[in-house]
């Protein structure tokens, strides 16, 4: 997983959310965030200046769902997610994949990181 810049965030790369509503998460984010096939994936508010949304376990996210959770999920065979109705994103825009913290994967859609 590379860093963009010395001391920067770590990204896995760009995520396409398609026509219906799929995206596969990429590969490094399940060992890092503990996503496993079948378990559920919980959907959270993204920040003003990036957008996007917020992923992680509901064991992680615990002390943050309940004013920022936008919706659930569950992880399919292949690192497939499906995103719920309530998560606004446009179709086929990619999403930079960046890891934010220890408890949650941001999925962000615009700022000086995803121009990078």
């Amino acid at each position: 997983m590379p860093r963009l810049t010395k001391g920067g965030k770590w990204v896995y790369g760009y995520v396409v959310v398609g026509d219906d509503r799929y995206m596969r998460l990429p590969y490094d984010t399940c060992s890092d965030y503990g996503f496993r096939e079948g378990d559920a994936v919980v959907f959270l508010t993204g920040g003003a200046a990036t957008g996007g949304f917020e992923l992680g376990t509901p064991e992680c996210v615990a002390g943050l769902m309940a004013s920022r959770m936008l919706g659930r999920s569950i992880v399919e065979a292949g690192r497939r997610i499906r995103v719920p109705e309530d998560v606004d994103l446009t179709q086929g825009q990619p999403l930079l994949a960046v890891r934010k913290n220890t408890r949650t994967l941001a999925m962000i859609e615009k700022g000086p990181l995803y121009e990078a």
